[in-house]
């Protein structure tokens, strides 16, 4: 299969069936084009997904951003039945420092936008999806999911 079936193929699937081809794939004996693929598709589901929740919002609203922890704690969250098992089947196939530097690529892939500058402590701050730099203030906008 080529990388534009295969993107094809994976857009038209629900995070629950992308989640559900991911833990396939990494139980699976080798780790594949396609089960990165399906990782990296994943995460920016999950970043897209944790942009649109009210918590997050509030969150960047009160914080004046998010952090990467943020994101991973709210995904992590047992009561996150869809997608808390991302970090743990990822983990089966890569190294954490890789699988770190993944999540930050689907968190500017997914239209974050870094906050120059500011950090809270070491961690850097990210404006989410549907506000840029320059808006209604730091968090606000876009539709919220509860």
């Amino acid at each position: 299969e080529d990388l534009s079936s295969l993107i094809r193929r994976l857009e038209s699937k629900s995070d629950s069936e992308i989640m559900d081809m991911l833990a396939t794939s990494a139980h699976s004996d080798g780790w594949d084009y396609e089960g990165q693929k399906l990782g990296s598709t994943a995460a920016m589901r999950i970043c897209a997904a944790a942009a649109r929740t009210a918590e997050m919002r509030d969150l960047a609203r009160s914080n004046g951003g998010v952090t990467q922890r943020d994101i991973l704690d709210w995904m992590s969250d047992p009561d996150n039945a869809v997608y808390n098992r991302y970090e743990p089947l990822m983990l089966r196939k890569i190294e954490r420092k890789s699988y770190m530097m993944g999540f930050t690529k689907a968190i500017q892939r997914s239209g974050y936008v870094k906050r120059e500058g500011v950090t809270a402590g070491r961690a850097t701050l990210w404006y989410l999806p549907e506000l840029p730099p320059g808006g209604d203030g730091p968090g606000s906008g876009g539709t919220e999911v509860e």
